[in-house]
Protein backbone atom coordinates (compact mmCIF):
# COMPACT_ATOMS: atom_id res chain seq x y z
CA UNK A 1 0.00 0.00 0.00
CA UNK A 2 1.64 3.22 -1.10
CA UNK A 3 0.03 5.21 1.91
CA UNK A 4 1.73 3.44 4.31
CA UNK A 5 5.12 3.68 2.46
CA UNK A 6 4.58 7.13 2.64
CA UNK A 7 6.45 9.41 6.12
CA UNK A 8 3.68 11.52 7.84
CA UNK A 9 5.01 14.69 9.17
CA UNK A 10 2.63 17.34 11.23
CA UNK A 11 4.11 20.76 10.25
CA UNK A 12 3.64 23.65 12.63
CA UNK A 13 4.11 27.17 9.99
CA UNK A 14 4.62 30.29 11.33
CA UNK A 15 4.43 33.18 8.82
CA UNK A 16 4.44 35.68 11.34
CA UNK A 17 0.97 36.42 11.36
CA UNK A 18 -0.53 33.72 12.70
CA UNK A 19 0.29 29.99 13.08
CA UNK A 20 -1.32 26.95 11.05
CA UNK A 21 -1.06 23.17 11.05
CA UNK A 22 -0.93 21.04 7.99
CA UNK A 23 -0.34 16.99 7.83
CA UNK A 24 1.65 15.72 4.70
CA UNK A 25 2.86 12.67 3.72
CA UNK A 26 6.28 12.40 1.49
CA UNK A 27 8.39 9.66 0.33
CA UNK A 28 11.15 8.54 3.08
CA UNK A 29 13.45 9.03 0.76
CA UNK A 30 12.77 12.88 0.36
CA UNK A 31 15.03 15.78 1.91
CA UNK A 32 13.98 18.67 3.67
CA UNK A 33 13.83 20.91 0.77
CA UNK A 34 10.97 18.88 -0.02
CA UNK A 35 8.50 20.28 2.19
CA UNK A 36 9.08 23.76 0.57
CA UNK A 37 6.66 22.57 -2.24
CA UNK A 38 3.60 24.65 -2.53
CA UNK A 39 1.38 21.29 -2.50
CA UNK A 40 2.75 20.80 1.28
CA UNK A 41 3.04 24.10 2.67
CA UNK A 42 -0.16 26.10 0.66
CA UNK A 43 1.85 29.20 0.25
CA UNK A 44 4.46 30.34 -2.03
CA UNK A 45 7.18 30.81 -0.44
CA UNK A 46 9.45 31.94 -3.91
CA UNK A 47 9.96 35.49 -1.50
CA UNK A 48 10.22 33.92 1.67
CA UNK A 49 13.14 32.02 3.58
CA UNK A 50 12.11 29.10 4.96
CA UNK A 51 13.45 27.42 8.38
CA UNK A 52 12.11 24.26 9.29
CA UNK A 53 13.01 23.38 13.00
CA UNK A 54 12.81 19.91 14.51
CA UNK A 55 13.12 19.42 18.65
CA UNK A 56 14.52 22.81 18.58
CA UNK A 57 17.30 22.18 16.14
CA UNK A 58 17.49 23.97 12.39
CA UNK A 59 17.43 21.18 9.66
CA UNK A 60 18.89 21.80 6.53
CA UNK A 61 17.75 21.35 3.11
CA UNK A 62 19.93 18.93 1.72
CA UNK A 63 18.73 16.57 5.40
CA UNK A 64 16.64 13.16 4.46
CA UNK A 65 13.70 13.46 5.96
CA UNK A 66 13.81 9.66 7.25
CA UNK A 67 15.68 10.39 10.34
CA UNK A 68 12.09 11.93 11.88
CA UNK A 69 9.77 9.94 13.35
CA UNK A 70 6.32 9.17 11.67
CA UNK A 71 4.02 11.51 12.73
CA UNK A 72 6.70 14.22 14.06
CA UNK A 73 5.67 17.58 14.54
CA UNK A 74 8.01 20.25 12.64
CA UNK A 75 7.79 23.61 12.43
CA UNK A 76 8.66 25.67 9.32
CA UNK A 77 9.05 30.00 10.18
CA UNK A 78 8.32 31.93 7.05
CA UNK A 79 10.50 35.11 6.86
CA UNK A 80 10.90 37.44 4.55
CA UNK A 81 13.86 37.60 2.46
CA UNK A 82 16.81 40.08 4.12
CA UNK A 83 17.62 43.36 2.70
CA UNK A 84 20.99 43.70 0.85
CA UNK A 85 22.30 45.44 3.84
CA UNK A 86 25.78 44.51 5.32
CA UNK A 87 24.79 46.76 8.66
CA UNK A 88 21.78 44.96 8.92
CA UNK A 89 20.32 43.64 12.72
CA UNK A 90 19.92 39.79 13.16
CA UNK A 91 16.13 38.69 12.22
CA UNK A 92 14.17 38.48 15.36
CA UNK A 93 12.19 35.97 15.20
CA UNK A 94 15.32 34.19 14.50
CA UNK A 95 16.80 35.53 17.45
CA UNK A 96 13.30 34.88 19.92
CA UNK A 97 13.64 31.19 18.53
CA UNK A 98 17.19 30.68 19.48
CA UNK A 99 16.33 32.12 23.17
CA UNK A 100 13.40 29.44 23.30
CA UNK A 101 15.41 26.67 22.18
CA UNK A 102 17.64 27.36 24.78
CA UNK A 103 21.31 27.46 22.31
CA UNK A 104 24.14 27.48 24.70
CA UNK A 105 26.44 29.97 22.36
CA UNK A 106 26.02 33.53 21.94
CA UNK A 107 23.72 34.38 18.87
CA UNK A 108 24.36 36.00 16.62
CA UNK A 109 27.67 34.11 16.62
CA UNK A 110 30.41 36.76 16.96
Amino acid sequence: DEASSLLHLRLQIDDGAGVQRVEVHVPPGAQVAALKDREHLGVDVSNRRVRFIFRGRLLGESEALSQLPNGACVQCYLQPLPVENVEAEPDPLLLAWARLAGVGRAFPPE
